[in-house]
């Protein structure tokens, strides 16, 4: 439970409808350029990407809504926070901040890789230790204000392993989805203002 629980702390929801890489799943052996859009594809570039994305759900174990938020920089940068990664760091851990890269790939879609440090709880308690990295791919489908995910790889590296090796075997798994898990636009709210 407890491992559930940090698993869910660090990566936020992400983990949602997760599968383990050795199970059949029809998109994680296609090539990008064979994966077709989805919705009203308005397509992918720097100037439609490029701003804020929200994703929030009601988590029951703290009775809280939680929100990814991931911006998209037009030069090809990515960060993404979640506000439940500071929710009880020294009892059940924590994350740092995802941080990474985008690019736009054929069929409308966009890719980004992030990394992210996960902290556990020490034995002793008081404090958090750098116990691993998470390194994520994710393939999105850009429709207007909205990003669609497609495929999710995660890769989990433990701390003495370089999670930036784009050849790195990582010694802790690996993991994909590709459960729905959609961002909208956060866009400037005129209404507030009245």
């Amino acid at each position: 439970m407890r491992f559930k629980m940090i698993l869910m702390l660090c990566v936020g929801l992400v983990l949602i409808g997760s599968q383990n890489i050795s199970a059949a799943d029809k998109t994680f052996n296609m090539p990008l350029e064979s994966i077709q859009p989805i919705g009203n594809n308005n397509g992918c570039n720097a100037n439609k990407v490029a701003g804020s994305y929200t994703f929030s759900q009601f988590n029951p174990t703290y009775g809280k809504t939680f929100v990814d938020q991931l911006n998209f920089g037009d030069e090809g940068t990515v960060y993404w926070q979640w506000t439940g990664s500071l929710e009880l760091p020294i009892t059940v851990g924590t994350g740092s901040p995802y941080v990474g890269s985008w690019k736009c790939v054929s069929g409308g879609n966009m890719m980004f890789t992030v990394i992210v440090g996960v902290y556990l709880p020490t034995t002793t308690g008081g404090d958090v230790e750098l116990s691993y990295y998470f390194r994520f791919t994710m393939l999105y489908n850009v429709d207007g204000d909205e990003l669609k995910r497609v495929r999710r790889v995660r890769k989990c590296f433990l701390p003495t392993e370089d999670p930036t090796d784009p050849n790195g075997v990582p010694g802790c798994g690996t993991n994909i989805s590709t459960s729905a898990y959609n961002f909208k636009r956060l866009k400037p709210m005129d209404s507030d203002l009245n």
